[in-house]
Order: structure tokens, then sequence, then C-alpha cells
């Protein structure tokens, strides 16, 4: 089973706004469960999200290089 994390302790993970954390869910970029009142992320939707945010490209020469995303706030 996953750790869950609060909306604060995944802001800080991802160094964002807790503001940011609740959009996402929000808009459903972040998946996260609601234990009574309290909402809670899983540790495992964090690592997805930073996995997400280094895209592979490929050159034209078919060798990858990475390219960190530049904003989550579309």
């Amino acid at each position: 089973m996953d750790k869950l994390l609060s909306i604060d302790k995944a802001a800080d993970v991802l160094s964002v706004s807790p503001w940011t954390i609740r959009a996402w869910i929000t808009q459903g970029k972040l998946g996260s469960i609601k234990l009574g009142s309290r909402r809670l992320v899983p540790e495992a939707e964090i690592q997805r999200m930073i996995t997400r945010a280094s895209v592979p490209a490929l050159s034209n020469e078919g060798r990858g290089t990475t390219i960190k995303a530049v904003n989550w706030h579309d």
C-alpha cells in the first residue's frame, strides 16, 4: 500500500503551492483519495507527476534528450 501524503506535504514534495495541488486534483491531473474530511495524495501519484514532468524528446538522429515540462497550469 502506498504512503498517503497530505495536500501540504504533496505540495512540498512537488515544490508547488497547496492551491496548485488542489487545482490539479480538481482538473484530474493528480489522483487523490478522501478519508473522512481529509484529501490525501498517494505517493505513487507524486511519482507519476515527477515522471510525467520529464518527457523524452527525439532529435533528428533519434537520440533522446530530456525536456522538463514548463507549465502544469494549462
